[in-house]
């Protein structure tokens, strides 16, 4: 795919075709360069077709009594038995002897990233019980993480292994004792999560290296004194990766909505770095809540002309006839070093991302043609109850010293944007407002909450201005206590907004996430929870949909192992 300029024509080029689109503006396609929208095909980028995944718990019921569960790897005492309770089947692990774990392996294929579930009950207590998250390439009697579970008579605490000693993770106010309870895990190579009782637990901390990801182990203590047994069952392993880039390229800034059919759609970049690399912006798309994906297609390839540009950052927003938005802006890589920014650009999509139209630049009055101005945006446009579309946009106007934050307002469906209809939020002072995010409240009011820097760089608390008028004007920007970084605002199907960003500390930038249950109230004292870590520092651009009433799907990326990931919560996560 590629645009060329002839006579000032806009052309995009497939195979030997050659479609004229339009005339060209100062950059790109101008802000009313195309009368009449024409859309463009875009360029399929095919990869092998993966087995489907699937959600759907796996039971015993079927499977004969007194023998090991199909499929599963096993040592020591492992059979199906009636359910404790008596209704259905499920599998029991006992602890016969203190010279030999009891195991069951549940192979699974290796993954960068995969979600768990089981139903877990001890019907003996003896000793504790324990499984694994198995990896390639890691040692066998420990898997990647490893967690003890210990049964006591009115709380459940669970331990991770470190390679050499137990730690405690969390204890939960419920007993396992006769009686099933759900566990969930998220896991990488880096990175688990155990979930129980609504509470979720993160940690780093392995017992091996490993990666990719694979199956799950049951395991016994093995030790004396012997005699424990814990029953399993409802079964679930799917993996959680969105996307996986060729080699030599990365992932990164990934952001999803729902389509009005309710699939989830999303877009990420596509390039060999984060800065001095030229993107692509790809999309991809999932039928059956995020369990499994399409393969990535390019939508935006930053040719303007001869010329190849980095489109980054995109944000997609559904508008209320179906019409996808999706924004980026455009740097250019200087040979000699630094950069130039050619502003912000929005491209559509009427029929659920099949086809995309060229790029129109949203005018700012931050003009990068004019020398100090510049424009970039974090931040996805959303639409007003009267059909306005906002974008939110930061830079500077020529003569600033810092970056202001403002939104631009399109009275045509997200067709064009124009300076005249653009507001700061805001601006001034000795620090820079960054990365503006915008929500509609269910009164119709508007929540912008803005990343802050001081003059230097540093990270300081974001901070929240308010509209109560659509946009028109905003309140002065209140500093709130949340050290936010490259944030996503979710409104949910309740009204509340589940925000999740990067933590400014530590310097690996880890994605936390809470469910604020009245925006129109204060958002101090919020609290957090860690929902993805790498490890690494480039990380946490986060973007979360709900993929159903009270379950959230949040995406964060692996750059060392170029994956989209997708995390999956519930509300009584964040209570």
């Amino acid at each position: 795919m590629e645009r060329s300029s002839r006579s000032g024509l806009i052309i995009r080029h497939y195979g030997g075709e050659a479609i004229m689109l339009g005339f060209r503006g100062r950059f790109g396609v101008g802000v009313a360069a195309v009368a009449t929208l024409v859309l463009a095909q875009a360029v399929i980028m095919a990869g092998p077709a993966a087995a489907a995944e699937t959600a759907a718990p796996r039971t015993f019921d079927s499977e004969p009594l007194g023998q090991p569960p199909a499929g599963a790897t096993v040592q020591g005492s492992v059979a199906v038995v009636s359910k404790l309770g008596g209704s259905g089947r499920a599998v029991q692990l006992t602890d016969n002897t203190a010279s030999l774990q009891t195991k069951a392996y549940f192979p699974a294929p290796a993954v960068n990233s995969r979600h768990y579930e089981f139903d877990l009950a001890v019907t003996a207590w003896q000793s504790a019980s324990l499984f694994a998250i198995r990896g390639s390439g890691d040692n066998p009697g420990l898997g990647v993480f490893r967690f003890m579970i210990t049964a006591n008579a009115s709380t459940t605490v669970i331990s991770v292994y470190d390679g050499s000693a137990w730690r405690t993770l969390a204890t939960e106010p419920i007993s396992i004792r006769n009686t099933y309870r759900r566990f969930s895990v998220d896991a990488t190579a880096d990175h688990a999560a155990v979930s129980l009782n609504g509470n979720r637990h993160s940690t780093t901390i392995k017992a091996s290296a490993g990666s990719p990801i694979t199956g799950i182990e049951f395991v016994s203590a093995g030790t004396a004194p012997v005699g424990s047994a814990a029953q399993l069952d409802n079964l679930v392993m799917y993996s959680t990766v969105v996307a996986l880039d060729p080699v030599g390229t990365q992932i990164r800034f990934p952001d999803v909505t729902k389509l009005q059919n309710g699939d989830l759609a999303v877009v990420y970049d596509s390039g060999a770095a984060h800065t001095n690399a030229n993107e692509d912006i790809k999309f991809v798309t999932s039928k059956d809540g995020g369990v499994n994906w399409s393969s990535p297609r390019v939508i935006e390839d930053g040719m303007f002309g001869d010329q190849h540009y980095d489109a980054r950052d995109p944000k997609i927003s559904r508008l209320s006839d179906g019409t996808l938005l999706v924004s980026f802006f455009v740097t250019e890589w200087l040979a000699g070093g630094g950069s130039k920014q050619h502003g912000t650009h929005v491209i559509r999509s009427e029929d659920d991302g099949a086809h995309w139209s060229e790029p129109v630049e949203v005018d700012s009055a931050m003009d990068p043609d004019v020398s100090g101005g510049w424009n970039a945006s974090h931040g996805a446009a959303v639409q007003l109850p009267n059909g306005d579309v906002l974008i939110p946009l930061y830079g500077k106007v020529p003569g600033d010293a810092t970056s202001r934050a403002t939104v631009v307002r399109s009275t045509d469906g997200g067709r064009t944007f124009h300076r005249a209809n653009e507001v700061t939020v805001g601006s001034g002072g000795d620090v820079n407002f960054q990365e503006p995010n915008l929500s509609v409240l269910p009164d119709g009011s508007l929540a912008c909450l803005i990343r802050m820097a001081s003059a230097s760089g540093g990270g300081i608390p974001a901070r929240l201005s308010r509209s109560s008028d659509g946009g028109r004007t905003w309140s002065t920007p209140a500093i709130t206590d949340i050290y936010a970084s490259s944030h996503h605002q979710l409104v949910t199907s309740t009204g509340a907004i589940l925000l999740t960003w990067g933590a400014i500390t530590p310097s690996t930038r880890p994605t936390y996430g809470q469910l604020i249950k009245n925006p129109a109230g204060s958002w101090d004292g919020i609290g957090e929870i860690r929902l993805y870590d790498t490890t690494r520092g480039d990380q946490a651009n986060p973007s979360s949909v709900e993929v159903s009433p009270g379950r959230f799907l949040t995406l964060g990326y692996d750059v060392s192992r170029r994956t989209l990931t997708a995390v999956f919560s519930t509300v009584a996560n964040y209570d």
